[in-house]
């Protein structure tokens, strides 16, 4: 299961972090992640399309077909409340799964007088799966969820973590219960339908109204089959 993460190198270029310098913006953080800490990368072969997009107060900045593009030059000085999105397609046939993976951040930012990190955050998502990414149908599947801060921001208390699960591609969604450990979260899960595909939804807020809004489309195998 893929998803996006803060683990940029130390010495990483300023248009791989997201940050604010003035009145230009930058949003980045590496797009394909999986539950291994330091592990971390990019579709290099597969990948459809991607979007970056920047609202602000609800009315779009601009939106772009490249998840390398997310520098917004230009923005007003004045606080405002902002809106990133990335999203990115896999082709099927050579990625099953994690075909289509969304994330979006929910944020207040305005002009600096020098570089900060922007207040975002990531939610990593760590199920114990199979060697085929699957899991067996009709069994208590427990999801942990580990919200990750982008570095170098202002530290905040996350206040609340919700799970969603859809087994239609995302037509339709379904909360799953969750219960608030120590700097972790656990989604509870059964997975009651065989040889299919669930997709997870990940919604996390902090104390000050920052969220970060993950959907990853074919998350995980549910099948009956032994082995698989």
């Amino acid at each position: 299961m893929f998803s996006p993460s803060f683990e940029t190198a130390a010495d990483a270029p300023s248009h791989y972090l997201s940050t604010r310098t003035g009145n230009e913006m930058n949003t980045f953080t590496p797009p394909y992640a999986d539950s291994t800490t330091g592990r971390s990368g990019y579709s290099m072969t597969g990948q459809r399309k991607s979007r970056m997009a920047l609202y602000r107060d609800g009315q779009l900045v601009a939106e772009k077909p490249d998840m390398f593009s997310g520098l917004f030059p230009d923005l007003p000085e004045a606080e405002s409340a902002y809106r990133a999105e990335l999203s990115l397609t896999l082709d099927e046939k050579t990625f099953p799964l994690s075909t289509r993976t969304s994330t979006a951040w929910t944020f207040r930012s305005a002009a600096t007088t020098r570089t900060r990190a922007l207040p975002l955050m990531n939610a990593r998502v760590a199920p114990n799966l199979d060697a085929h990414n699957s899991v067996r149908p009709n069994q208590l599947f427990i999801i942990p969820v580990t919200v990750q801060h982008n570095p170098g921001s202002q530290p905040s208390t996350v206040t609340e973590v919700a799970v969603e699960a859809s087994f239609d591609d995302g037509a339709a969604w379904r909360d799953v219960p969750v219960y608030a450990g120590k700097d972790i979260w656990y989604g509870l899960e059964v997975n009651a339908a065989p040889d299919s595909y669930a997709s997870l939804r990940v919604t996390a807020t902090d104390e000050t109204g920052n969220k970060v809004e993950q959907t990853v489309i074919h998350a995980y195998r549910i099948s009956s089959a032994t082995g698989r």
